[in-house]
């Protein structure tokens, strides 16, 4: 039964999810199935700042490649936190039936002659949500995890500034993969319900996955 949920969610968002970008593109998997690909683009056709350095810190954790789809569902929350030079990733997969969750914390050190931050040190956490993965998933979806828009696509979302939190949002189903992320979404809950729902889902997974997000002071 929850195979068949997270099929019915996997197609929704992949139909969704193309009104929502104003950049899409497909690329061929090995299996030669097609995948449709959201990833913002800027005004220069690039990719994010925050779209690069998620992949480089994914390269550095040697995570898999998710831009090829994923034979499930996977789920990854990048949590960076301004200032701090710790950030939390939020992995959850479903492999056929089963569920897994881990959650990272990275201690980034500065790289100077490069102009960058690497990965010091990490831990690993394995977590289990406290009502069943199919709770979870369920108040995940509907808060729109799979749908909500780029915060930069939003009208009136003004997300300049300086050190604020910035998450990002990876999803990848067998025939879909989706990029996202929002600015410190707290400051805009009361204008825009996109944010609300964004502080949200990071609620939800903080009580159900028992765990504190940083605190950027």
């Amino acid at each position: 039964m929850l195979k068949q949920i997270i099929l019915v969610w996997a197609i929704i968002s992949s139909i969704n999810c193309n009104s929502l970008l104003n950049k899409e593109k497909k690329i061929k998997k090995l299996t030669h199935e097609e995948v449709i690909v959201n990833i913002p683009l800027n005004n220069a056709g690039d990719t994010s700042l925050f779209y690069k350095t998620k992949t480089k810190l994914a390269d550095e954790l040697k995570l898999e490649s998710l831009e090829k789809g994923y034979n499930s569902l996977q789920i990854r929350i990048w949590l960076g936190y301004g200032t701090l030079i710790k950030q939390q990733l939020i992995i959850i997969k479903q492999e056929e039936n089963n569920w897994s969750g881990n959650i990272i914390v990275m201690t980034m050190k500065e790289d100077s002659k490069n102009d960058q931050q690497l990965i010091a040190k990490k831990t690993i956490k394995k977590v289990t949500p406290r009502s069943g993965w199919e709770n979870l998933i369920k108040k995940l979806t509907e808060l729109n995890i799979f749908t909500l828009p780029n915060c930069d696509d939003i009208k009136g979302m003004n997300t300049a500034g300086g050190d604020l939190n910035v998450y990002k949002f990876e999803i990848a189903t067998p025939k879909l993969y989706r990029f996202y992320y929002y600015i410190q979404p707290d400051l805009y809950v009361d204008e825009f319900i996109e944010a609300r729902k964004v502080e949200e889902i990071l609620k939800v997974l903080e009580i159900e996955l028992n765990f504190k997000m940083l605190q950027n002071k």
